[in-house]
């Protein structure tokens, strides 16, 4: 009775002492987790979309904003203006979204990098017969400074 008792115990550290090893393990290769509180929308940008959903202009252009914002600002649109039916050349029919989204980099505000935003609306696009309904805003550059200075034969 004893000897099946010892075991039990032996067995019971055995596996206790495995299962703090492998929680220590697998907590220095696992990332630390924070959360972080949801960035918000720069103060106008509402406002923009608001009036941009009552004209009838096909593009609109949002610029600065971060990584967070991006994502939210997708949120948002995707929220306030729903799914769109558009028949493709092929005769399918697609469900999408309503307002389609082109990110690029715009420079960068205290080490962190920023992107400019081109909002686009594929209903009105399709009436009008446009394939690539971003190409409609002029390109801007993408940095505020030069990179690499040029020689002044070149300028």
């Amino acid at each position: 009775m004893f000897r099946s008792l010892g075991f039990g115990v032996a067995l019971s550290f055995i596996l206790g002492f495995s299962l703090v090893a492998i929680v220590l393990l697998v907590g220095t290769w696992v990332p630390s987790i924070t959360f972080r509180k949801p960035e918000t929308l720069p103060a106008g940008c509402l406002e923009q979309l608001k009036k941009w959903k009552e004209s009838e202009t096909i593009t609109s252009i949002v610029v600065d904003l971060t990584k967070g914002q991006v994502k939210k600002l997708a949120e948002v649109v995707a929220r306030s203006f729903g799914d769109v039916l558009l028949t493709r050349a092929t005769g399918e029919r697609v469900k999408v979204w309503r307002v389609g989204m082109q990110v690029e980099p715009s420079g960068e505000r205290d080490g962190r990098p920023l992107s400019r935003v081109i909002l686009y609306r594929r209903d009105l696009a399709a009436d009008r017969k446009l394939r690539k309904p971003w190409r409609v805003v002029p390109k801007q550059p993408y940095l505020a400074q030069t990179l690499v200075e040029l020689p002044v034969w070149m300028e």
